[in-house]
């Protein structure tokens, strides 16, 4: 299990899938391509699920989810 600090959980106030991505061992991570300035990430999804935190980008997505930036961060995923 993937430890985020709950003020990082907080300010993902719009998780729809209750932080799978850090107590479900099987859950896929969208892959990292690119974090600029600490706000921008850009990932590619390998399994094509809901997320509010996504925006469409061209074949990939721009992810404003603070756990997944925080996981990214901390645990280089």
């Amino acid at each position: 299990m993937l430890e985020i600090s709950e003020k990082i959980k907080k300010e993902t106030s719009s998780c729809k899938k209750n932080f799978a991505c850090l107590s479900d061992p099987n859950y896929v991570l969208c892959k990292a391509d690119v974090i600029i300035n600490d706000t921008i990430m850009v990932v590619k999804c390998l399994e094509n699920n809901f997320c509010s935190y996504k925006m469409s980008f061209g074949d990939h997505f721009i992810c404003h989810c603070p756990v997944r930036k925080e996981i990214f961060k901390r645990h280089r995923k």
